[in-house]
């Protein structure tokens, strides 16, 4: 009889991309990883508001506002990078599959990353009406009724999830 995983575990498992189980090895490098990320992430914000603050001094707001909101988003990408690179250096998100169950293995990972592409397309979808409407000002009624929108959202969608599906079976090792 197996037990059932706790929250916290199978929330970690899910974050940083392990398969299989959260051993006391693996469970000891994902939090030393993260805490190491913690303090890039913190490091990182902290200058961005010191940048800031000086920066407020000699430009203008809008050019400050515009420096913070392109900031954030780029120091959150690089702690991403930093743990993505990690965990491939300690092989710690490798999928172990036995031979008999590599065909349903790669079966669930084509309906994931089928999955993570329509979710990045709908989410691209949304991005574009916003840009459309905070940019250009068009309407949503009218990006809603041009076929570039959805053909955009699409093509995103289908190149992402192809890749995801890519890295996905790069990760997969067949265990003999």
């Amino acid at each position: 009889m197996t037990e059932k995983t706790s929250l916290a575990v199978r929330c970690l498992k899910h974050l940083y991309g392990i398969d299989g189980v959260l051993d006391e090895y693996k469970r000891h490098e994902i939090n030393r990883i993260g805490n190491n990320a913690f303090i890039l992430l913190t490091g990182g914000l902290f200058l961005l508001d010191l940048v800031a603050i000086f920066a407020a001094a000699t430009y203008p707001s809008t050019d400050v506002l515009v420096a913070l909101l392109l900031g954030l988003p780029l120091s959150i990408m690089g702690v991403m990078v930093y743990v993505s690179w990690m965990l491939r250096k300690l092989r710690l998100d490798d999928i172990e599959v036995a031979p008999a169950d590599l065909g349903p293995r790669l079966k669930r990972l084509r309906w994931r990353a089928l999955f993570v592409g329509g979710y990045f397309a709908l989410w691209m979808f949304l991005m574009t009406l916003g840009m459309n409407w905070w940019v250009d000002g068009v309407s949503f009624a009218t990006s809603l009724a041009t076929l570039s929108t959805y053909r955009t959202a699409g093509l995103a969608g289908l190149i992402f999830g192809v890749w995801m599906y890519g890295v996905w079976r790069l990760r997969v090792k067949v265990i003999r």
